[in-house]
């Protein structure tokens, strides 16, 4: 079982760093002893939401809808894909995959009111799951000033039940 850390800077090596410019916000959590595990494996077992969260996107989708921001799909559980390999352009969970290395899985979507990146990136003895937003306008930032809380409750359990169960 391992111990997750949460720290607020891009893991050194990220193609984050790199690839995505100056951003708003950022939070990594670390996940002690899961570094060398399959990355698809690691994403299905982050991204396979309990019922809660389930519930809290549904709700999150609902009320954005008629502010025209992207919603994913309605009630339920997102349906995770059953192939072992998640190509650039596919998708997992609510999120298209953006990029991907040797050692790191990039995930995310465009919006209006922002942007975000979430990466998984393995190697060594630690798996790092990393979210950086980039606002877009005031509305970028009044909506994550509201999902924030949200956001560190649904990651943060997430990496807990992953480092606790493995993958």
């Amino acid at each position: 079982m391992g111990k997750v850390k949460v720290f607020r800077t891009v893991p050194e090596g990220s193609m984050l760093a790199r690839d995505f410019g100056p951003v708003d916000y950022v939070d990594s959590y670390r996940i002690d002893g899961l570094g060398t595990a399959d990355l698809d494996r690691a994403a299905v077992a982050l991204f396979r939401s309990p019922r809660w969260v389930n519930g809290l996107m549904w709700l999150r989708n609902t009320l954005m809808r008629p502010f025209g921001l992207k919603t994913g799909p309605g009630a339920g559980p997102v349906p995770l894909p059953d192939e072992t390999f998640h190509p650039v352009g596919g998708r997992l969970a609510l999120f298209e995959v953006l990029a991907r290395g040797e050692r790191e899985i990039v995930l995310g979507m465009d919006d209006k009111h922002l942007d975000f990146r979430v990466s998984l990136l393995g190697g060594g003895d630690d798996l790092w799951l990393t979210t950086v937003v980039r606002f877009n306008n005031r509305g970028g930032r009044l909506y994550f000033k509201v999902i924030r809380p949200f956001h560190a409750l649904i990651v943060g359990s997430l990496a807990r039940r992953t480092a606790r169960r493995g993958i």
